[in-house]
């Protein structure tokens, strides 16, 4: 029922290059038919109009935040197609897979704890059930199932315990942890589906961390992710999990409270059941938030990526220089070093914990030469995109260049996918004029 589109092996956006002015973006967008324009303004620049229009999107929101800076947030259209009520830039946003960053900093947080392993193997983490997980899953480490190289079922739409799974959260009777379990202990006993050190993109290998962690926590997922990283780290609570329009969608005179996701064809999906992906999965991409929650969160991540980087500079007597700096989260220059770290072996894969990872030429630090012309070398970008078909959602952290951008839509599909590619290539566009 809620699939989502094929994630490439890098886990990058399909505008890789990321133009630096969003009309050369524009260029290659494919017309569709458009929505009734919103009047322009401040908060919703012609640019950004111009992208949710072409792409026959019901609402679009864009944001942008410097390290020491101050989010910019952009926000055009309305919360349901074919409503009035307009998109703010307070609203929520669905992230979808996006959420397996977040997910990704909890275990680090765990890990600095003492309290979890990268390393540990999943018959560690699940001794009683070692006896009905087949030998090649059980000895898959925690690593392996966050850089999706562990093997474990990649696509488990299609099994009983993906059918178990939605029935649980439909009637009411099963907690969240407990629906976590059901599955968990379902998928593991399916064994692997691929080579283990393979990339196979799977959010089984999240909501197995995920269960781990809440088991040894005795609390909620949820309600870990939130106290130990969502909420630190933006210092903001506009954080939550399922669609965003959950909770008293409508307002006494039926106006719409927060945003609605729409399935591709443009259809509303409202606030019920079938509005979002199971919480057994949560750990994998049921996270929504304030654009501004999520950029300031972002900012913490490429902090984290910066202070990795910069400690890799080997200082004239051979040793390393470490920044001296108080990390987000409280995590060592070690975990940092973590995120972006990539697979051993042959497998080729660009992905590290909950990130795609790769250069770009925009993304390094600018500087100028002796003409006085303007130049910047490239430079490490962080990068995910997630949707639940129903929103679609992207960032991109340049640690170098001290940026974050994002973009999210609520609408799935290719169209959105697009879109929100150009609303990024818009913020970094309106980024590098600030900064000439």
């Amino acid at each position: 029922m809620l699939t989502r589109r094929a994630f490439a092996q890098c886990a990058i956006p399909a505008s890789l290059l990321l133009a630096e002015h969003a009309s050369a973006a524009l260029t290659h967008c494919t017309p569709w038919g458009l929505l009734q324009s919103a009047s322009p303004s401040q908060s919703c620049p012609d640019a950004l109009e111009a992208i949710r229009t072409k792409f026959d999107l019901p609402a679009i929101l864009a944001g942008s935040m410097r390290i020491g800076g101050s989010p910019r947030v952009r926000a055009c259209g309305v919360r349901v197609r074919g409503e009035v009520t307009a998109v703010e830039t307070t609203d929520r946003v669905h992230l979808g897979s996006c959420t397996k960053a977040l997910t990704a900093l909890l275990a680090l947080t765990e890990c600095e704890a003492g309290r979890l392993r990268l390393d540990e193997r999943v018959e560690e983490l699940f001794p009683e059930l070692a006896s009905t997980i087949p030998q090649a899953l059980r000895e898959a480490t925690v690593r392996e199932l966050l850089q999706h190289q562990s093997g474990i079922a990649a696509d488990a739409m299609k099994t009983s315990a993906w059918r178990d799974a939605c029935s649980f959260a439909a009637d009411g009777k099963h907690s969240e942890t407990e629906q976590r379990e059901a599955f968990v202990r379902a998928i593991l006993a399916m064994g692997p589906m691929s080579a283990r050190g393979k990339f196979a993109y799977s959010n089984q290998g999240y909501a197995v961390v995920g269960h781990a962690i809440e088991r040894r926590n005795g609390k909620p997922f949820e309600a870990l992710l939130i106290e130990r990283v969502l909420t630190p780290m933006s210092a903001s609570d506009a954080w939550g999990f399922g669609p965003p329009s959950a909770d008293s969608f409508r307002t006494e005179s039926g106006a719409a409270r927060a945003m609605c996701g729409h399935q591709t064809d443009g259809k509303p999906v409202g606030a019920g059941q079938g509005a979002d992906n199971p919480p057994a999965i949560a750990p994998a991409g049921r996270v929504h938030a304030s654009m501004e929650a999520w950029l300031r969160l972002l900012v913490g991540v490429a902090q984290l990526e910066r202070a990795a980087l910069k400690s890799a500079t080997a200082s004239p007597d051979g040793e390393t220089k470490i920044e001296e700096e108080r990390l987000p989260l409280g995590l060592s220059i070690e975990s940092a070093r973590e995120i972006a770290r990539l697979p051993t072996g042959d497998s080729g894969s660009k992905y590290g914990l909950g990130w795609g990872v790769a250069d770009r030429p925009w993304a390094g630090v600018s500087s100028v030469d002796a003409t006085g012309a303007a130049t910047r070398r490239g430079g490490r970008v962080l990068t995910h995109s997630g949707s639940n078909t129903m929103w679609y959602a992207v960032a991109w952290v340049a640690p170098e260049r001290g940026l974050v951008l994002a973009a999210a839509t609520n609408q799935g599909g290719d169209r959105a996918a697009a879109a929100t590619d150009a609303a990024v290539a818009m913020m970094l566009s309106e980024d590098g004029a600030a900064e000439s």
